[in-house]
């Protein structure tokens, strides 16, 4: 089954892999038998155009074994830029998504036009092509039609990229919920779009994971009509949240207050382990967190410090970043053996869920920290699975 890929900086849009390559990617389970000799495979680049896209339709509609392997696709990437020659047209993308009937997954990426020249200032070059934010901002009414199907009712996921302007309605977003109200999982790349001004009723489905890599002053307003509140619910919706960008306070304030009751799951850059009054108050909204990610190499490890008494007790895995200036000593004094503790720090631990996982997120220079041997000799005594991972990559 494919994978969409995670999260980049909204500062570089090139940096996914079909963005860069490709126009219209299909990943899905490899048939037993060999297709025919020029068929797509699945999990390869089926298209870098408009061309190639329609020969890729024309495959998987023209054959018994082509409409297998339509039947195997299961995630479809598409990169809408009208800057790129022979560029995919959103119709032609629509069509694709109607002929493979059991697509769980949609990542879109979304571009501007380019904008013409200025008089005397020479020919754009790929490298300088300036974009404009004054387009159509919809999908016509033949690119509705043929996503406008049941079949729309399978997909589960969604990951779109706006790199159409941060002032961009975008309104293909909004009509993209409108026909997928189903969604369990939603990834936002680039500018977040703005809600339009008349919208009152809120998004028809119930989303579970939210995977946030805009602008941190994105307006809440948008999240607010994407999310059901936990308390409109007889059990919270939201359980997964993860930010690749510190979100505002005022966002970070938003949506914990509102969704925070169901989290399970938050990962972030990082947290404000000088002042524990405010974690207090941060992960008092968040009572039945059971996993954290905390990226920043000072921040994570701090936690464990400063302020371990306004962790949740249901916390059980932790993920935090390492460098080699990372104060990792205050998590293994946190994870030695509890029968060494006396009076209230006993009693106090106690309360607590013991962890049952580390992950070491390594950053520059992480890798040489002196008390990882350490600390991986304390997760072998308490039975904590320690894993390590190159978060550099």
């Amino acid at each position: 089954m494919g994978n969409t890929g995670g999260a980049v900086p909204a500062c570089a849009p090139s940096s996914l892999p079909f963005e860069r390559e490709g126009a219209l990617r299909v990943d899905g389970e490899r048939e037993h038998d060999e297709p025919e000799p020029h068929a797509p495979r699945a999990g390869m680049h089926v298209a870098r155009e408009r061309a190639a896209c329609a020969t890729f339709i024309e495959t998987v509609t023209s054959s018994p074994r082509g409409r297998r392997l339509a039947d195997n696709v299961r995630t479809l990437q598409v990169l809408l830029d009208p800057a790129q020659p022979g560029c995919l047209r959103a119709a032609t993308f629509a069509r694709a998504f109607s002929v493979c009937p059991n697509i769980s997954t949609l990542d879109i990426a979304l571009y501007s036009a380019p904008s013409l020249p200025q008089s005397g200032s020479g020919p754009a070059t790929d490298s300088d092509t300036l974009r404009t934010t004054k387009r159509l901002s919809s999908f016509d009414a033949e690119t509705i039609a043929l996503l406008a199907s049941p079949r729309a009712r399978g997909v589960t996921k969604l990951a779109f990229a706006n790199w159409t302007g941060a002032e961009s309605e975008c309104g293909e977003f909004f009509q993209l919920l409108a026909l997928l109200p189903d969604l369990k999982h939603l990834a936002l790349r680039g500018a977040a779009p703005v809600l339009p001004p008349a919208t009152t009723a809120r998004y028809a489905g119930a989303i579970e994971e939210l995977e946030l890599n805009v602008e941190p002053s994105s307006s809440p307003a948008l999240f607010t009509y994407l999310l059901r509140p936990a308390t409109s619910a007889p059990t919270p919706v939201l359980r997964s949240l993860k930010f690749a960008r510190q979100p505002s306070p005022e966002l970070l304030d938003v949506l914990l207050a509102a969704h925070g009751a169901g989290l399970t799951s938050l990962a972030i850059p990082s947290l404000p382990t000088k002042s524990v009054p405010e974690l207090r108050r941060i992960f008092g909204y968040i009572p039945g967190l059971r996993r954290l990610e905390v990226k920043d190499p000072w921040a994570g490890a701090s936690l464990f410090r400063r302020a371990q008494e306004a962790l949740p007790a249901s916390l059980t895995d932790v993920a935090i970043g390492v460098d080699d200036l990372t104060p990792l000593h205050a998590l293994v004094e946190y994870m030695r053996p509890r029968d060494t503790e006396k009076g209230a720090a006993a009693e106090e631990r106690d309360a607590r869920m013991p962890l049952e996982s580390i992950t070491l997120l390594l950053a520059q220079g992480g890798e040489k920290h002196p008390l990882i041997p350490v600390l991986r000799k304390v997760c072998d005594a308490e039975e904590v699975e320690l894993d390590i991972v190159n978060a550099l990559k």
